[in-house]
């Protein structure tokens, strides 16, 4: 899996050259986080017509879960 930053709080997941999910900061686009850590949500969606799976906190905590996932699928 790799996890790609494209720009300030927007990643994109990719496995074996598909894009299976990706990650977003829950606040605008190159926000600023204020007073606090910043909290993110991960999509993994490995199958483009399928709803997929969703997970939230921290940025760490997200690339965790979709490596996580990708070892299962």
């Amino acid at each position: 899996m790799n996890i790609t930053r494209i720009y300030t709080g927007i990643y994109t997941a990719e496995m074996n050259g598909q894009q299976v999910g990706s990650i977003f900061a829950d606040q605008p686009a190159g926000g600023i986080a204020q007073g606090g850590m910043r909290h993110y949500t991960a999509c993994f969606r490995p199958n483009p017509k399928a709803e997929g799976f969703t997970f939230s906190g921290s940025l760490k905590a997200c690339k965790q879960w979709m490596n996580n996932w990708s070892a299962l699928a």
